[in-house]
């Protein structure tokens, strides 16, 4: 069994982790600076993955990053443009570790994400990661709190990813449909049967209602889907088209 394992989430944790606080005074003014320690950063790090193998009793892990470019800004501009310059200290030092210690990989223009969907979601592979857009990958996930793997099958993934595609997400800048969030998103979908050919109508009428068009869900749809292995061939995206 391979752990395909979200590294950006590592990368980030273990620059936490290794950043404190100092304070000095200067001129009469206390002055407060962070640092971080690369050493402790990569002892955080490594022991991150060392947990990820012990939980998944394997010694065979692939680690993805994100890429610099990004397919979804070309598909939606705004796309995670509240989240500009938000690295913390260390986090080039902990991703040259990621690629250094374990071969840790990245593809332009794809995001972490894509590629833990693409090559987590096949065969013999586990999830690895805290983000819960990973749960529209159908596979198998590991749970982070309690160490156990379990499996997400393609319904319930399809009906995760339509949910999505209507409440937005706001950590990555895109909205949604106007005025539907978490409950009365699951409550329409769960009034039919979680297979896409009736989802997608729910979800079209939902924007429809909103004023809005089909092809304003499928821009939704588009960037609230994580690639899957069939999405992605020799470097080619896939978009989702509706059937």
């Amino acid at each position: 069994m391979r752990a395909v394992i979200d590294a950006d989430v590592i990368v980030y944790q273990a620059c936490i982790a290794a950043t404190v606080t100092a304070e000095v005074e200067l001129g009469g003014d206390l002055v407060l600076h962070d640092h971080m320690s690369v050493a402790h950063g990569e002892d955080t790090f490594d022991a991150m993955v060392q947990s990820v193998k012990d939980q998944v009793e394997t010694e065979d892990v692939m680690l993805v990053l994100s890429a610099d470019t990004n397919f979804r800004k070309d598909i939606y501009e705004r796309y995670k443009h509240n989240r500009k310059g938000i690295r913390p200290i260390g986090w080039s030092s902990m991703r040259q570790h990621a690629q250094d210690a374990y071969g840790a990989f990245y593809v332009s223009p794809l995001e972490g994400d894509d590629l833990v969907g693409i090559h987590g979601g096949q065969p013999g592979s586990v999830i690895v990661s805290i983000d819960k857009d990973l749960r529209t990958i159908p596979g198998m996930h590991l749970d982070n709190e309690t160490g156990e793997v379990y499996e997400i099958d393609e319904q319930a993934a399809d009906r995760f990813w339509m949910t999505q595609t209507l409440t937005g997400d706001s950590v990555d800048g895109y909205p949604g449909c106007p005025g539907i969030g978490k409950v009365r998103a699951e409550r329409m979908l769960e009034e039919c049967e979680p297979v896409l050919a009736d989802m997608w109508p729910v979800v079209v009428a939902a924007y429809q209602k909103a004023g809005l068009t089909e092809d304003d869900a499928l821009v939704q749809a588009r960037l609230a889907r994580i690639l899957r292995p069939d999405d992605y061939d020799g470097g080619t995206i896939k978009l989702w088209q509706p059937t």
